[in-house]
Protein backbone atom coordinates (compact mmCIF):
# COMPACT_ATOMS: atom_id res chain seq x y z
CA UNK A 1 0.00 0.00 0.00
CA UNK A 2 1.31 3.31 -1.14
CA UNK A 3 0.83 6.15 0.89
CA UNK A 4 0.09 8.49 -2.05
CA UNK A 5 -1.51 6.48 -4.82
CA UNK A 6 -2.07 9.65 -7.55
CA UNK A 7 -4.77 10.28 -9.51
CA UNK A 8 -6.65 7.58 -11.26
CA UNK A 9 -9.36 9.27 -13.41
CA UNK A 10 -12.44 7.37 -12.71
CA UNK A 11 -12.63 3.93 -13.29
CA UNK A 12 -11.64 3.61 -17.12
CA UNK A 13 -9.50 5.92 -19.04
CA UNK A 14 -11.94 7.11 -21.00
CA UNK A 15 -14.87 8.02 -19.13
CA UNK A 16 -14.76 11.97 -17.93
CA UNK A 17 -15.15 11.98 -21.94
CA UNK A 18 -18.70 11.10 -22.06
CA UNK A 19 -19.58 13.56 -19.41
CA UNK A 20 -22.59 15.51 -20.88
CA UNK A 21 -20.54 18.90 -19.94
CA UNK A 22 -17.93 18.25 -22.49
CA UNK A 23 -19.90 17.60 -25.39
CA UNK A 24 -19.43 21.04 -27.01
CA UNK A 25 -16.12 21.81 -25.69
CA UNK A 26 -13.78 22.70 -28.76
CA UNK A 27 -12.08 19.59 -30.54
CA UNK A 28 -8.45 20.94 -29.73
CA UNK A 29 -9.04 21.43 -25.93
CA UNK A 30 -10.35 17.92 -25.66
CA UNK A 31 -7.67 16.77 -27.35
CA UNK A 32 -4.86 18.57 -25.39
CA UNK A 33 -6.94 17.53 -22.39
CA UNK A 34 -6.95 13.73 -23.16
CA UNK A 35 -3.35 13.85 -23.71
CA UNK A 36 -2.95 15.89 -20.33
CA UNK A 37 -5.16 12.99 -18.59
CA UNK A 38 -3.20 10.10 -20.10
CA UNK A 39 0.48 12.00 -18.96
CA UNK A 40 -1.54 12.53 -15.49
CA UNK A 41 -2.97 9.29 -14.57
CA UNK A 42 -0.98 7.50 -11.97
CA UNK A 43 1.13 10.44 -10.81
CA UNK A 44 0.82 12.12 -7.50
CA UNK A 45 -1.18 15.25 -7.57
CA UNK A 46 1.76 17.37 -6.74
CA UNK A 47 3.64 16.47 -9.68
CA UNK A 48 0.88 17.74 -12.07
CA UNK A 49 1.38 21.46 -11.61
CA UNK A 50 4.06 21.67 -14.31
CA UNK A 51 1.84 19.38 -16.11
CA UNK A 52 -1.18 21.80 -15.69
CA UNK A 53 1.40 25.16 -16.53
CA UNK A 54 2.38 22.98 -20.07
CA UNK A 55 -1.02 22.79 -20.59
CA UNK A 56 -2.13 26.42 -20.34
CA UNK A 57 0.63 27.54 -22.19
CA UNK A 58 -0.28 25.11 -25.23
CA UNK A 59 -3.42 26.85 -25.13
CA UNK A 60 -2.89 29.91 -25.36
CA UNK A 61 0.09 29.36 -27.90
CA UNK A 62 -3.44 28.67 -29.95
CA UNK A 63 -5.38 31.28 -28.91
CA UNK A 64 -7.62 28.84 -26.95
CA UNK A 65 -8.48 29.00 -22.97
CA UNK A 66 -10.32 26.80 -20.65
CA UNK A 67 -13.68 28.59 -19.45
CA UNK A 68 -14.21 28.91 -15.70
CA UNK A 69 -16.97 25.69 -15.91
CA UNK A 70 -14.50 23.82 -17.89
CA UNK A 71 -11.49 24.27 -15.54
CA UNK A 72 -14.26 23.47 -12.35
CA UNK A 73 -14.74 20.05 -13.87
CA UNK A 74 -11.73 18.91 -15.16
CA UNK A 75 -10.53 19.53 -11.30
CA UNK A 76 -13.76 17.69 -9.89
CA UNK A 77 -12.54 14.71 -12.59
CA UNK A 78 -8.69 14.54 -11.55
CA UNK A 79 -10.28 15.09 -7.93
CA UNK A 80 -13.01 12.96 -7.55
CA UNK A 81 -11.00 9.18 -6.35
CA UNK A 82 -8.94 11.14 -4.50
CA UNK A 83 -8.53 11.03 -0.42
CA UNK A 84 -9.47 14.04 1.40
CA UNK A 85 -5.78 14.51 2.03
CA UNK A 86 -5.17 14.80 -1.57
CA UNK A 87 -8.28 16.54 -2.83
CA UNK A 88 -6.99 19.87 0.16
CA UNK A 89 -3.56 19.58 -1.74
CA UNK A 90 -5.27 20.15 -4.94
CA UNK A 91 -7.63 22.85 -3.90
CA UNK A 92 -3.93 24.42 -2.72
CA UNK A 93 -2.91 23.82 -6.25
CA UNK A 94 -5.79 25.12 -7.99
CA UNK A 95 -6.14 28.16 -5.71
CA UNK A 96 -2.45 28.90 -6.43
CA UNK A 97 -3.08 29.31 -10.33
CA UNK A 98 -5.71 31.45 -10.49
Amino acid sequence: HRNSPGIVIMNHQTDWMNHPALAGMHPRKKELLTIFIQQSNQKPITQLFPMILATSQELKRQNLSFSDDEKQLIFEILTQNLSEQEKAKASQIRRFMK
